[in-house]
């Protein structure tokens, strides 16, 4: 949002439009209750401008307080005009923590980010002079304006005249102690970008100045903790090495910096008008996308956009570089502007913002109801519009914020004067030429799901929204005069005062079970599969699932009970006020002689009546979306849609549900005829004999022909291995077996790793997530077994007939991925792309005798990469000693905890580098690679801790100092105690003693296995066989050839 929104006196209230007496609601909307409504404030005014939520639930909002402001039991005090603030809550709303950043002027917090170990990123803009730290710890001295007219004059001010972004000198200074952190602004105004831990203490703060005004308005983190800030300066702005030369009034900055605020980049954008930048996100690849407003024309990079005769909406992405890889404008005639922007894992763009008059994006032209209405578009990786739709009233209304859950579905957060329109949703303002806040819910299609409004009799605004899963949504704002949403009420303290709301949705739960387990062929029995749900029963809900198993729908069964039902899927649909669901399922006797068949369900994500695969430059057009809706919507369509009904958001037909049953529910359908069967049970018949299947005439089943004869060789009626009809998976049948995987056959052209991941069914559904389903390589990455990394240049003396024995579930189905010039390890981390990982499209199996068998692995029809394993069968098996984590994240370690003697081990050591590297074993606590350093068998030191290194490396095994020379092979003998778990480690061209001792200049780079230990926070070990690691010896991952140095071990 722009900052002359966020100096705006604001108020927000959501009201359920079931029980506000002002909301209009035409259709039942799912169950979405207050969990809590919390404000912050005091006399004078407070706003609440951004929220964010970590993993554990806990809430962080930041904005500006003026004079004094309470958070629960806490209260803060101003020591200039105005203050930021940041505060925690934990997940049901009360206050842990609440912090003050300021000074003697005027300063405020626009935009916080949390990191996965909660802590808090803030950014926003100072005057003069500033403290970072605790109330208690700072001594600025109070020169806050006593008077409600001064405050009001300048929070007046400020709303005309907004802080803008100035050049970026990052300065520090730290004072560890007291955590104080004193700015003195170089321009007009600074930027500023601050690191809180979870206790609220001040890490560090940097600082952007230049010789005007600059200001930090927008951040987001990545996986590898990187943030990255956008916002505006006015003639230059400075980060770290990287200076910016303004063009004109106001220009947009986007820059990245490293975890500990070192700037690894600086771009900017802009013209000889004012721009400005609004909001960022960034995908898993590390491209930035940005949003804002530019007027007349502005250069991006290399890229120019030429715009109307007034302030357009502009969106624009980089790459990991900070290089401009493309941008769009959008607008009319009058002013308009993008004010909220994410992205989703495919790199989809959700843009929110607000327009005046009329607006094109792409091939779609919106006209606004009033004064102003908001609106929601959806951009493909390329910057092409998939979908516009716009939302409003007859007066002003304005869209913040913009978010996505889990499923993609989309919320919006704003203001709205008078009323507004949201599908069969319309929501009315109480107060005459005041503002309401509303938030809303739209599926992925841009459909309404639900909306509500949190208002009083006054100014009410939402700036911000996160949501958590599929079923949590977070707002903040700010609210004047007493509010309400739901029938919860917020009481004012004051002029303004800062909000946030937690809002959860009642989300309903699907179970799927099937009885009998099984039915004759002959029988009158029938299979009855009873879908349940849970929670939120009272409104009709329609269920999809997946069909599967041997039997044919039509010819082996029949069915009753579903809306549809077919070879591949159906649909069911509960009643209102319905917890039960079922379809009937009745065998056909056909008299024909064959084997047992199977039958199976297996629930799936709800799906969209216009599912969104169009092509990059196909438009879903509205009158499309309309056909495609329920009989009376579609009727509407038979019209011409007039130009201020393009872009309407219309109502979601489309209800979410959870899935509790993941996997496939099976049932067997037998038969009781005397079955013949075309292969042959190898080595014998029923009634005569024959060898592999060869049988003799006349002899029955035993060759497995009619009548005998039948096809030699080949596996019979019981194959211990078989592919499924789609050829991408595959099953073993018998006992649980312990199969042995050999690599067989590679023409890698690069480092691949191997693994494997069990599916529900033969179609390879995994948790209900069908194959085509977007998310489905995620899923499968996560849930996925090492089996091999195959290298594409083994080192010298190598032997490369690797193994790995892996316990096997029978009857489940499992299918094959390969990571490509990468680890699961590394994907898991972060450090790779998932576009890296290629899912098995073909798989065949060649019976070569013995229980074994070679399974061919095609990952893509396009690559000629041929890649064949070997897999034994062999319930004896053992797996060697201390493999037992080898197929684990992270477990590139020996695991002998369940050994009570003292191993003897023989070490042989291959290289191919030019680098004299060293390899050791240390001792670790526990499968997270923690070290126990008092052994009380707890681990003490972490792996994220910065004594990690030295703690290894003093904890290590004595005698095993593993060295080779350059295309050498050593053999060297070392012994383990028993009862623990020992991980290598590696240290580049150096040795333990270089990091031992005081010179820390001649430190040479040290390698674990766990990614977080390592300094540049990617991989450098794994498997490439039972008890046989590889290493990389660059840092950051170098050529990813996991060559330069292996070991394999051998015990006994």
């Amino acid at each position: 949002m722009e900052n002359n929104q966020k100096q705006e006196l604001i108020s927000v209230s959501a009201v359920d439009n079931d029980s506000a007496d002002n909301s209009m609601t035409m259709k039942a909307n799912p169950k979405v209750s207050v969990d809590f409504a919390q404000n912050f404030g005091g006399k004078f005014n407070d706003e609440g401008f951004g929220v964010d939520v970590d993993k554990d639930g806990n809430i962080y909002v930041t904005g500006s307080f003026q004079d004094s402001a309470t958070f629960g039991e806490i209260e803060l005090e101003s020591k200039g005009s105005s203050d930021a603030f940041v505060t925690k809550l934990d997940k049901t709303g009360k206050v842990l923590w609440a912090k003050r950043l300021g000074g003697t002027s005027f300063d405020e917090a626009y935009a916080i980010k949390v990191d996965k170990a909660g802590n808090a990123f803030v950014t926003g803009g100072f005057r003069n002079t500033v403290v970072f730290g605790t109330p208690e710890e700072t001594d600025t001295p109070d020169i806050r304006q006593e008077t409600d007219a001064l405050n009001m004059a300048v929070a007046e001010k400020v709303s005309e005249n907004p802080p803008l972004m100035l050049d970026a000198n990052l300065e520090e200074i730290e004072n560890p102690a007291a955590s104080n952190f004193t700015f003195t602004s170089k321009g007009v105004s600074d930027g500023f970008l601050t690191k809180l831990d979870s206790t609220g203490k001040v890490q560090w703060t940097k600082q952007f100045s230049g010789e005007d005004s600059v200001s930090g308005e927008e951040i987001t983190l990545d996986s590898n903790g990187n943030i990255y800030v956008t916002g505006n300066f006015k003639t230059e702005a400075t980060f770290g090495e990287f200076k910016l030369n303004g063009n004109g009034s106001n220009d947009g900055f986007v820059t990245k910096l490293d975890e500990s605020g070192k700037p690894i980049w600086a771009s900017k954008f802009g013209g000889d008008s004012f721009d400005s930048a609004n909001s960022i996100a960034v995908d898993e690849k590390g491209n930035t996308y940005i949003t804002g407003v530019f007027e007349s024309s502005a250069a991006f990079g290399n890229l120019t956009l030429n715009g109307g005769n007034s302030r357009d909406i502009f969106v624009a992405k980089l790459d990991d570089a900070g290089t401009f890889k493309w941008a769009k404008n959008f607008g009319g005639t009058a002013a308009d502007k993008g004010n909220g922007i994410t992205v989703d894992k495919l790199g989809n763009t959700y843009i929110t913002g607000n327009f005046v008059g009329t607006a094109t994006f792409g091939d779609t032209t919106l006209k606004s109801n009033g004064l102003s209405d908001g609106f929601i578009t959806k951009l493909d990786a390329q910057g092409n519009v998939k979908w516009a739709k716009k939302f409003g009233g007859k007066s002003k209304e304005e869209s913040f914020a913009v978010s996505i859950d889990e499923s993609e579905n989309i919320y919006l957060t704003g203001s709205f004067e008078d009323s507004i329109s949201f599908g069969d949703t319309t929501l009315i303002s109480p107060a005459i030429d005041n503002k309401d806040a509303f938030i809303a819910k739209l599926d992925k299609m841009g459909m309404v799901k639900w909306a509500k409004k949190l208002g009083s009799n006054s100014f009410d605004e939402g700036y911000d929204i996160v949501v958590k899963g599929d079923s949590e949504a977070y707002f903040s704002g700010s609210f004047l005069d007493n509010a309400s949403i739901d029938n919860t009420n917020l009481n004012n303290a004051g002029k303004s005062d800062a909000f946030v709301v937690k809002l959860v949705e009642e989300i309903p739960e699907i179970s799927l079970d099937v009885t009998p387990a099984n039915i004759s062929e002959d029988g009158d029995d029938k299979l009855t599969y009873t879908f349940t749900r849970t929670e939120n029963t009272e409104n009709p809900l329609t269920v999809n699932f997946m069909v599967g198993g041997d039997a044919v729908f039509n010819e082996d069964y029949t069915q009753t009970g579903a809306d549809s039902f077919n070879a591949t899927e159906g649909m069911i649909t509960f009643n209102g006020g319905e917890e039960t669901a079922t379809i009937t399922i009745d065998a056909k006797d056909d008299n024909v002689r064959e084997k047992d068949e199977t039958i199976n369900l297996t629930l799936v994500a709800a799906k969209y009546s216009d599912e969104d695969k169009q092509k990059d430059d196909e438009v879903i057009d509205d009158k499309e979306i309309l056909e495609k809706q329920p009989q009376e919507t579609a009727r509407q369509a038979e019209e011409e849609i007039e130009p201020e009904d393009v872009g309407k958001l219309m109502q979601s037909t489309v209800n979410d549900y959870k899935i509790a049953t993941v996997s496939a529910v099976m049932a067997t359908i037998t038969n009781d005829d005397t079955t013949t069967d075309s292969g042959g049970n190898p080595g014998g018949g029923n009634s005569g004999g024959g060898n592999s299947g060869g049988g003799n005439p006349g002899s029955g089943n035993s060759g497995g022909g009619n009548s005998g004869g039948g096809n030699p060789g080949g596996v019979g009626k019981n194959p211990a291995t078989k592919i499924s009809k789609t050829d991408k998976t595959f099953a073993l049948n018998g006992d649980v077996a312990n199969v042995k995987f050999l690599l067989k056959k590679s023409s890698a052209g690069s480092v691949n790793e191997i693994a494997l991941f069990k599916v529900d069914d033969e179609q390879g559904t995994i948790n209900g997530i069908s194959p085509d389903d977007d998310n489905y390589t995620e899923v499968a990455s996560q849930n996925a077994t090492t089996v091999f990394s195959v290298l594409k240049n083994p080192p010298k003396g190598l032997k490369t007939d690797l193994s790995r024995i892996i316990e096997l579930d029978n009857g489940k189905f499992f299918r094959l991925l390969m990571v490509n010039n990468g680890t699961l390890d590394g994907l898991r981390k972060g450090s790779i792309n998932l576009s890296q990982v290629r899912l098995s499209n073909s798989l065949t199996v060649s019976d070569i005798g013995d229980s074994n068998f070679d399974l061919g692995f095609s990952e893509d029809a396009d690559n000629d990469e041929e890649i064949t394993v070997q897999m034994q069968l062999d319930n004896q098996a053992v797996k060697p000693i201390g493999t037992n984590l080898q197929n684990q994240q992270q477990g590139e370690v020996l695991d002998l905890r369940s050994i009570t003697s003292k191993q003897t081990v023989t070490f042989t050591v291959n290289r191919e580098a030019e680098y004299n590297n060293f390899i050791g074993f240390y001792k670790v606590a526990d499968e997270n690679g923690g070290i126990d350093t008092d052994n009380d068998g707890i681990a003490d030191v972490l792996t994220q801790a910065d004594n990690y290194a030295i703690t290894a490396i003093n904890n290590r095994v004595a005698g095993i100092d593993l060295t080779v020379a350059n295309e050498g092979t050593v053999e060297i003998q070392g012994e383990f105690e028993p009862g623990s778990i020992f991980a290598p480690f590696l240290i580049v061209n150096g040795t333990p003693d270089q990091l031992l001792d005081s010179d820390t200049f001649n430190d040479p780079d040290i390698f674990f296995p766990y990614i977080d230990a390592n300094s540049d926070g990617v991989d450098h070990a794994r498997m490439l066989g039972d008890n046989v690691f590889g290493f990389e010896d660059l840092p950051g991952g170098g050529d990813k050839d996991f060559n330069d140095i292996t070991v394999s071990v051998e015990f006994g």
